[in-house]
């Protein structure tokens, strides 16, 4: 059975043979849930019966995450270890990720490894429709978009928090992984399954009204950036296999129609109540 699913007015599928266990044990896709459609970005496909392939061409190891990419003449092999995961997870997918399987059985999900196969799906899926997933943390505040970069432990998450306590009307879209997209040359976010320890999954879009990237400091200290700088500020955030230039391009090509119409700041900041005001000073004008 095919179950649809609609993120940044995205549709995908996941084809299951258990769909009642699917549904139980991924909440977070629930508000995303969508009708049937001829107009998907990807299948995703449970399939226990898959095998490892392909030459490996890149890997990623951190103390909790790791993977592996592969590839052949068809696409890639994609091998996921993480220390939260029951066992070992791979995708396999086509070159332009719209066919996808899982090593994973329909009657045993990982929750977890699945969340992350989708990421990657969703991502790279996308890439070339002016799409981004951008690890970020998201305020909403008359109904417009600020978002909040840095590496992990930068404080991005207690930033934000800082404008639901201080800033009257502030409200959390996403936590972790929001979605961008470029329509008109306009840039929007959306909530998305995906938001870390936040878990808010919000299906709502809105206009991205500002982007800041966060670093820590003794003292709050606040400017524009623009050009170069602002793209090595938003680049580290987004999701992207920078060796295939294909999907690199268009990420940039993305990158550099957000640089032109939304503003870009640096923040150095301590987590306190004054940093947060600096930075709703300086977005909402």
């Amino acid at each position: 059975m095919n179950l649809y699913y609609k993120v940044a007015e995205h549709i995908f599928t996941i084809r299951t043979a258990n769909p009642v266990m699917l549904a139980a044990g991924m909440e977070n896709l629930k508000p995303f849930e969508s009708k049937k459609s001829d107009n998907i970005v990807f299948t995703l496909v449970l399939d226990a019966s898959i095998e490892e392939q392909g030459i490996e061409v890149h890997s990623y190891n951190t103390d909790v995450l790791s993977y592996r990419l592969k590839k052949n003449d068809k696409g890639y092999c994609i091998l996921f270890n993480n220390m939260h995961y029951q066992k070992k997870c791979m995708m396999v997918s086509n070159a332009d990720f719209t066919e996808i399987k899982t090593n994973m059985s329909s009657d045993d999900i990982d929750n977890m490894a699945l969340n992350n196969i989708l990421m990657f799906a969703f991502s790279f899926s996308t890439i070339k429709t002016a799409t981004l997933m951008i690890h970020s943390s998201v305020a909403v505040l008359d109904n417009k978009a600020y978002a909040f970069l840095g590496k992990s432990g930068t404080g991005k998450s207690t930033h934000v928090g800082l404008w639901l306590k201080h800033i009257q009307g502030a409200t959390l879209l996403n936590d972790d992984n929001p979605i961008i997209r470029i329509q008109d040359n306009k840039v929007y976010i959306y909530g998305s399954p995906w938001s870390g320890k936040g878990a808010v999954y919000l299906q709502e879009k809105y206009l991205l009204n500002g982007i800041m990237r966060l670093k820590q400091a003794a003292y709050n200290k606040i400017e524009p950036i623009s050009g170069t700088k602002a793209f090595a500020a938003l680049l580290p955030s987004c999701s992207k296999i920078q060796w295939e230039h294909d999907l690199f391009n268009s990420l940039c090509s993305s990158i550099n129609i957000i640089i032109k119409n939304v503003p870009i700041y640096c923040l150095e900041c301590l987590p306190d109540e004054a940093a947060a005001r600096l930075s709703y000073q300086t977005l909402v004008k």
